[in-house]
């Protein structure tokens, strides 16, 4: 990141308070500095000014990320589902299994996320699921085309959470005990499309609906992923 004079002179203004008058050293920009091209960065702190006129000669200096010029480690998605917007059709969360840990693989300490779900098989409408953010306490499954976690709900209850792409099907459950509350299924070969969502899961589904229909091929209305490329 490229910074000028002016926007480091603004960074430094930003942090006085409105009306003080600047008095002792002046205000200080961390940055990376790097040696060459196999170097690894190392942090700088330097007056506004200084700091401007370094990153405008450095081509390969940056602006450090609180206070550090370690990379930022991106978050990896291992399984997602998504339902089609009733409007435009640009993809919804359904749910989602993040690598919170950094591992790169299902285990404990990733969390599941959820959005959205499809309420018929348009889908003309969505509903919601109201709580998110649940963290994995143990891996099932986890394979190149199925994953399945356990999480606990707010009553202790233990629960699973289950995603599948086959080429018959793609689906995505949410299961207490033997009971699936949560079951949405494209039938892609001879099985039949299901949709099936209580309220009774630790992602508090606001809106039940039951409905099942024959399989028509790779329909929009639920998309699994396991170990998506994005």
């Amino acid at each position: 990141m490229k910074m000028t004079i002016a926007l480091c002179l603004a960074l430094a203004a930003a942090a006085l308070p409105t009306g003080s008058a600047v008095a002792g050293p002046p205000d200080r920009i961390d940055i990376c500095h790097v040696d060459g091209p196999a170097a690894e960065p190392t942090l700088k702190t330097l007056p506004a000014k200084p700091a401007a006129k370094h990153l405008e000669s450095h081509a390969d200096d940056f602006l450090a990320e609180d206070g550090s010029c370690e990379p930022v480690q991106l978050v990896k998605i291992l399984a997602r589902a998504t339902t089609a917007h009733p409007v435009t059709g640009a993809p919804v969360l359904v749910s989602q299994l993040v690598d919170a840990n950094h591992t790169g693989v299902p285990d404990e300490g990733d969390v599941v996320q959820t959005g959205q779900y499809p309420i018929d098989f348009v889908p003309s409408a969505l509903g919601s699921f109201t709580i998110s953010d649940l963290p994995v306490e143990a891996v099932s499954i986890a394979s190149d085309t199925t994953v399945s976690v356990a999480v606990t709900g707010p009553s202790g209850s233990t629960y699973s959470y289950f995603w599948e792409d086959v080429p018959d099907w793609e689906r995505y459950s949410e299961i207490d005990s033997s009971t699936s509350r949560v079951q949405l299924y494209d039938g892609i070969g001879n099985y039949i499309n299901k949709i099936h969502v209580t309220t009774g899961t630790p992602s508090a589904a606001d809106t039940p609906t039951s409905m099942t229909a024959d399989a028509g091929g790779d329909d929009p209305f639920i998309d699994v992923v396991v170990n998506p490329s994005d």
